[in-house]
This record gives C-alpha cells, sequence and structure tokens, in this order.
C-alpha cells in the first residue's frame, strides 16, 4: 500500500491531502459543536439548511488559504517543522475568516462564539497530526516508532537502524540533516559535535550537542561507529583540524552532501562518501579566472579528445557550462564515451543548456577518422587529452605507448592546422622532464613536436600525414598550439588513490615503491581549470605549468588514507595496527622525485598561480626525420635502437647544468624496459 500511495502522480496525491482536509474541516467542526454543547444534541437543535451553511462557510474559509500557503505543494516525506508551522498559520487565517463570515453574513445562525476558536484548535491539532503521522509511515515507521519519535531521548536506540553517527556540523544544518537520516537504514545519528561553543549542552532532535574537546567522552559514551562531516562551508584548514581530531579515536569519516540537496531528492543520503584525501593535504586549491574559463569556449566549437577519460571527462564536465556553441568528445574507449555521454545529456536536460553535444568513437591515430570530424565542424578550440599515462604498462607496451602519445598528438595537431583551428592545448605530464621511461619521453616529444610546428608559418601536409587525401598539401599555420604541464591528479586512473583505496578495502598491504617517493598533486577539477584556462593564457609554442604547492610524500598520504577509514597502520610501533605499508621498489623507469621545469625560466602570467614557459623549441625538418627513424624501429621491431634513438632525441632538448645527471638520465631511460 505504501509503495502504490508513493508511486502515484504528484496530482492525485494532493487530492488525496485535499480528500482528508475536508473530512478533518467536517470531523473538527462537529467535535467543536459538541464540547460546546456537552453533547450530540446541537444536531437537531440546528436545522439542516443552517449546518450545510455553517460547513461551507469553514469549508470555504479554509481552502483558499491552504492552498495559497502552499499545504498542497509541500512533499509530505520532507515536511518538517517549518510546514507544520506554516499549517497551524492557515488554520488561524481560516478560523478568523470564520469567525468574520460569521459575524457579518450570518447574524441569523447564533453560533455560539466559542465554536470558532475551539475549531482552530482541533484543525490545527487534526492537520499537523495526520500530516506527521503520514509521513512517518511514508518512510517506514509504524505508529509505535513514530510516537517514539517525539519523545526520544538523549541517548537514541539503535536497534533496527544503521551505523551509530556523530555528525559534526552547525545547527542550521544538522536539524534537517538529521530528519534525512532518520528517514533511511543507512546512520543512525546519536549525538553532535559542534564548534560552536554556545551550543554546548543543548539538544537537537534529541541528540545531545557536543564540543571537539568533548570527543573521548562522546567516544566513549555513544560509541560511535562513524564520524560525518555536515560543514560544508569551512575552509579547508578548518576541515583538517576536525578530521585531525576525529581520525586520533580510529573513526572512520565521511562528508555529507548539504542537507538542502538533501530534502530536494538531488541527490540521496546514501551518496554520502568517504572524506576527500585533499582535505588532508596541506594545499588550498587554485582558484579559477572566470574570464580565463570564457574565453575560448564561449560561442566555440570545441573538440575535446580522450574525453572519457579522467581529465578528458572533467574538462568536458566543465566546459559544457561555459556557453559553447557545439562540443565534439572523441574517445576510442567505447564504454568511457558511453558514460560521458550519458552523464552530460542529463546535465543539459537538467539545466535548459543550449549546446549541442557530439561523441565519436575514434582514435586519434586513425587519420582519416580523425579529418573526418575536423572536416564536418567548424572547431575551433581543441583540447587533447587522450593519451597513455600508467608508466610501467607503458614501459611493456613501448611501441603502442609511443604511437598514441606522440603520434596521435602529431595527427590531431596536424587536422588542427589543416582546418584552421585557432586553438590546440596538449595535456602533458611532469613526467615529461627529464624522462626516464617511455611515458614520459613520448610524451615530451609530443611537446618539441608542437613546439617545433609553432614555429612554421607553412608545413608540408606530408610531414603529417600519411592518408593519400591528405598528403602533398602546403598549410598554411594560423593554429596557437600550447601545452599544459602538470603533476599526479588526485583520484584519475593514472593516480595512486584508487589504488590504495582498493588495498585498504581488501585490508592491505598497502604498497608503497620507496620510503622517500615524492609527488606534487592537484584534484581533477582544478587541471581541467587548468588546461582552459591555459588556452586562453600560453601563447604559441609555450608551456603553461601550475604552482603545485609543496611536494607530497607518498609514504605519508598512504598513513592518511588508512587513518581516515578508521584503521591504523601496522608497523614497528604499533605491532596490533590493522594495515600494513610494504615497500616494493620503484618500477621501470619510476623517478623518486618529479620536476615541471627543465630550466629555469618561469613567467608569470595574469593568474597568479599560473606560469608560462617558452622553451628551445628544434627544427621541425629535422624533428620530423628523427620522428620517422623512430618509427622504422616500431616497424622492424627493433626496441633497443628506438629506445637509444628515443633517449638521444629527449635528452638533447633538455639542457642540464649537472652533465652527469644527464648521463644517469640517459642510463635510466634505456634501462627501464630492458
Amino acid at each position: 500500500m505504501r509503495q502504490i500511495i508513493v508511486s502515484l502522480p504528484r496530482m492525485y496525491k494532493r487530492l488525496l491531502m485535499l480528500c482528508l482536509d475536508v473530512a478533518g474541516i467536517i470531523i473538527c467542526l462537529a467535535a467543536a459543536l459538541s464540547l460546546r454543547y456537552g453533547s450530540l444534541e446541537w444536531f437537531s437543535q440546528f436545522p439542516h439548511s443552517v449546518l450545510a451553511i455553517i460547513l461551507a462557510t469553514a469549508l470555504l474559509s479554509s481552502f483558499p488559504y491552504f492552498i495559497k500557503m502552499g499545504l498542497y505543494r509541500s512533499v509530505l516525506r520532507y515536511i518538517n517543522s517549518t510546514a507544520f508551522f506554516t499549517i497551524v498559520r492557515a488554520c488561524a487565517f481560516s478560523s478568523i475568516t470564520f469567525i468574520v463570515i460569521d459575524a457579518i453574513f450570518l447574524p441569523m445562525v447564533l453560533l455560539p462564539r466559542s465554536v470558532p476558536f475551539l475549531y482552530f484548535s482541533l484543525l490545527s491539532i487534526f492537520m499537523v497530526s495526520t500530516r506527521y503521522f503520514i509521513q512517518r509511515w511514508l518512510v517506514g515507521d509504524n505508529i509505535q516508532a513514530a510516537l517514539g519519535v517525539l519523545v526520544k531521548s538523549q541517548k537514541i536506540g539503535v536497534a533496527n537502524k544503521g551505523q551509530k553517527a556523530m555528525i559534526v556540523g552547525d545547527k542550521g544544518n544538522v536539524a534537517e540533516l538529521i530528519r534525512a537520516l532518520d528517514k533511511t537504514s543507512v546512520y543512525c545519528p546519536v549525538v553532535i559535535i559542534s564548534r560552536d561553543q554556545a551550543s554546548k549542552g543543548g539538544e537537537i532532535l534529541g541528540r545531545k550537542i557536543y564540543n571537539l574537546t568533548d570527543l573521548p567522552q562522546v567516544v566513549k559514551e555513544y560509541e560511535p561507529q562513524v564520524g560525518l562531516l555536515a560543514s560544508p562551508h569551512l575552509s579547508k584548514f578548518q576541515r583538517m583540524e576536525i578530521i585531525q581530531e576525529i581520525k586520533n579515536y580510529q573513526l572512520p569519516i565521511k562528508t555529507v552532501p548539504e542537507w538542502s540537496e538533501i530534502l530536494s531528492d538531488k541527490i540521496r543520503v546514501e551518496d554520502i562518501r568517504e572524506i576527500n584525501i585533499l582535505d588532508v593535504l596541506w594545499r588550498q586549491e587554485v582558484k579559477a579566472n572566470n574570464s580565463l574559463l570564457e574565453k575560448n569556449i564561449q560561442g566555440k566549437v570545441v573538440l575535446i579528445t580522450g574525453a572519457g577519460g579522467s581529465i578528458g571527462s572533467e574538462i568536458a564536465r566543465q566546459v559544457v557550462h561555459l556557453k559553447p556553441k557545439k562540443i565534439i568528445f572523441l574517445d576510442h574507449a567505447e564504454y568511457n564515451l558511453y558514460s560521458i555521454e550519458r552523464e552530460l545529456r542529463k546535465v543539459v536536460k537538467a539545466s535548459d543548456l543550449s549546446v549541442q553535444l557530439e561523441f565519436k568513437l575514434v582514435s586519434v591515430l586513425d587519420e582519416k577518422g580523425i579529418w573526418d570530424v575536423f572536416s564536418t565542424n567548424s572547431i575551433q578550440t581543441i583540447f587533447h587529452a587522450a593519451g597513455y599515462k600508467h608508466v610501467p604498462l607503458v614501459e611493456h607496451n613501448w611501441a603502442s605507448g609511443f604511437e598514441n602519445n606522440t603520434f596521435g598528438t602529431l595527427i590531431v595537431a596536424g587536422c588542427a592546422i589543416a582546418a584552421k583551428a585557432e586553438h590546440f592545448v596538449l595535456i602533458s605530464t611532469d613526467k615529461a622532464v627529464r624522462s626516464t621511461n617511455v611515458m614520459g619521453a613520448s610524451k615530451r616529444l609530443a611537446e618539441m613536436a608542437l613546439q617545433a610546428l609553432s614555429h612554421k608559418q607553412h608545413i608540408s601536409s606530408s610531414q603529417l600525414f600519411n592518408e593519400p587525401s591528405l598528403k602533398n598539401k602546403q598549410l598554411a599555420n594560423h593554429t596557437q598550439l600550447s601545452i599544459v604541464r602538470f603533476g599526479n591528479v588526485l583520484g584519475s586512473s593514472g593516480s595512486v588513490i584508487p589504488l590504495f583505496t582498493e588495498q585498504i578495502k581488501n585490508g592491505g598491504p598497502i604498497t608503497v615503491t620507496h620510503q622517500e617517493i615524492i609527488r606534487y598533486f592537484m584534484s581533477i577539477p582544478e587541471a581541467a581549470q587548468l588546461v582552459i584556462q591555459a588556452s586562453a593564457i600560453a601563447k604559441s609554442g609555450e608551456i603553461c605549468l601550475l604552482d603545485m604547492g609543496e611536494p607530497i610524500k607518498i609514504m605519508d598520504l598512504a598513513r592518511r588514507m588508512v587513518e581516515l577509514s578508521g584503521l591504523t597502520v601496522k608497523d614497528e610501533r604499533n605491532p596490533l595496527g590493522d594495515i600494513t605499508i610494504e615497500l616494493t621498489g620503484l618500477r621501470p623507469g619510476e623517478k623518486l622525485y618529479e620536476e615541471l621545469l627543465i630550466e629555469d625560466n618561469a613567467l608569470s602570467t595574469e593568474h597568479p598561480k599560473i606560469f608560462r614557459v617558452q622553451e628551445n623549441a628544434v627544427c621541425w625538418e629535422n624533428l620530423s626525420k628523427d620522428l620517422g627513424r623512430l618509427m622504422s624501429f616500431i616497424h622492424q621491431g627493433q626496441q633497443e635502437k628506438f629506445l637509444q634513438e628515443l633517449n638521444k632525441l629527449t635528452s638533447a632538448s633538455i639542457s642540464l647544468k649537472n652533465k652527469d645527471s644527464d648521463k644517469v638520465v640517459n642510463k635510466k631511460l634505456l634501462e627501464s624496459v630492458a
């Protein structure tokens, strides 16, 4: 029965409530008269025509207010104390109108003056109580449980609930969040932690309020199983302070969406997620400049390659809101492209965005397929996010990794030049700097190729394409070719975060390659914003990079993730811990430290956290011949000669102050796949 009513269209639900209120008005009016006369004799004293007039007056004085004040717009499952107060106000206005109509227009009825006041009291109780109990019934409570909510003590029972939850948040957020959680069997709020010292000792819906300094008492008395951080507007460092305090008690910490989103049914309480690792990295996210974000997007046709990947999909999510004319999403992974298509079509529909979306299942190595995309669309801005980035995997698949990263970039960039596109942005990596692996070297060669092409006003298409229809043409180069280089992206498919998360869920061990290995980190949204803004900042041939703050030790990152899960690291100092961290040794081509600059020549830009670098470009004619040699080695399967040539080209492109370091880098690259 409950499911049938919940699934009914909204109009039918409103009609049901309206009928219930009609019945309530009749019952309350009859009860008011009975209380006034002390019996049911009034029914025989008043003529039926007069009773009909009294009832009609009650109905006509009620429903205009009930409808106007939104009593039939509220969703009963999410009704709250504010709605109950509105009901009482509507009943008051109804009763006052009833009195006025009776006094002015119905003097012959001789209705006792106390009846409207009794009627108001009974009607208010009836409407509030019926809505309350219907709400509790709709969310699955029986009458006993609904009554129990009204008389809950400060320590809430959890007999048939989910995990005991300690909510950390401000009063404004907590009350509605508790109501939302009470409608589920996922979490049972038992206590509240507030940063407001004045709130200590108070209660919200039967849950007592404590401060952070009371955590030892709270953990001992209430035995919470999870901490829910419900303060979305706190600064990063305030969140960090709270998280640091809670994790000392081995409590898993999760963050909840804003309660307004829960109540509006935009997301579910089940969407409460693990705390973001960004909350425990001492680094503020870089703020975006809106004018830079819009400059090369608004009103333009945009192409995103690798659109189903972690970086490409986030660029897509941000670009779709920047008012482009059309976005073309290109990827060779069917499921990834399907996933981002479903997501963005929903976004466009929900937000009523006037942007065309087109999804192309094409590999960046497919010259004809890529050219078909360019020749049938007037593409103006390209974000080239397609690329292989897993270092060990590319080491063992050196040929396909190199082709995809270097020649895939050249094919898309060449088509952009041939189609007279305005901006082409390559998403590169810090591993391209003094590369010690094939992945980094292939990205470095892609950078070098773009830098070389940026200095060419006219280019022979035969140096870019093998496709017969594209060869033997002289192309005028008006495309701005720029590069964005950044470090590790938290949560991307190439990041250690998903790996560590999975290892913790499986009970460990966490695998770290070296005790001293460090990396720069940024969030996926930050990386996407950098790429978009770089297209507006960089001049042709320039590299943009982000001030990423201090690098993070991977060992420290692993420890923090274990602690955030409510567990402890098992080591010599804590032999009874939960998760061990194992050192596995550096992987082929892996470096202890990553760099963003080849030479110390970064220049500031209009964005305080974005810098640009103009590196010395090699000659395009010579580089194209070198690339041809690399391809011939790949076709012949000559791995050693390929690595030697790759090492020669990438090491020649950098100037190191310490020549001994240069030899070490070269040796590492040669040995990485041997």
